[in-house]
């Protein structure tokens, strides 16, 4: 991403922020401690990255829902177990699904399935998407901060570099790792329900 954003500045946030969510305003984040640009920018690039890339997923559900669950079938199953909560409790989705792993894709999608208001979405989701930039934007400059004063008293600054970069990449692993764990267990919790379901009618 580092030589994305010396070629498109903070563009390349915008974008990054669009497809990988966390991962991309984190090291957006670092880079904008080392001196690319201001922190106030990074924030401002993945809000807009964030409600951008949001919007994809809830056009894609209202224009091309029924035929991309029936040729996704994975997606489809993900999507159906959540569209009755997001029918059920719209406001909290809206607010909050940004902040859930693994939902950042599914919930946008979902809301746009099942019809919800345009308008009402994009003014959730710019407050949402604000909220999830501000909070991961602060968060990890404050990380990132202290990490770097506290290697800064022990190793020189190619060796810093290094490390910071080496715990970003580890910070990033990890993240999509309980995010597998997660939709590893949906997906054994969704086949053990086909089960009993089949069991159920065979019964009957």
């Amino acid at each position: 991403m580092e030589a994305a954003v010396s070629e498109y500045g903070i563009f390349a946030v915008v974008f990054g922020t669009i497809f990988e969510g966390e991962a991309a305003l984190l090291l957006a984040v670092f880079l904008s401690q080392s001196g690319f640009f201001p922190l106030r920018d990074v924030i401002l690039a993945a809000w807009a990255g964030a409600v951008l890339g949001d919007h994809l997923w809830f056009y894609a559900g209202r224009i091309v829902g029924p035929r991309w669950l029936e040729s996704h079938p994975a997606f489809a199953r993900r999507a159906m177990r959540v569209r009755d909560f997001v029918i059920r409790h719209q406001d909290i989705t809206m607010l909050g699904f940004r902040f859930a792993i693994g939902m950042r894709t599914v919930v946008p999608f979902a809301l746009g399935l099942v019809g919800i208001s345009r308008l009402r979405f994009l003014l959730f989701n710019l407050v949402s998407a604000l909220a999830w930039a501000l909070l991961y934007g602060t968060a990890g400059a404050l990380i990132v901060g202290l990490v770097s004063r506290a290697i800064d008293e022990l190793l020189s600054n190619e060796l810093r570099f290094a490390l910071i970069i080496a715990l970003l990449l580890l910070c990033t692993w990890l993240a999509a790792r309980i995010r597998g764990i997660v939709r590893e267990r949906r997906y054994r919790r969704m086949r053990a329900e086909s089960r009993a379901a089949r069991s159920a009618s065979r019964h009957r």
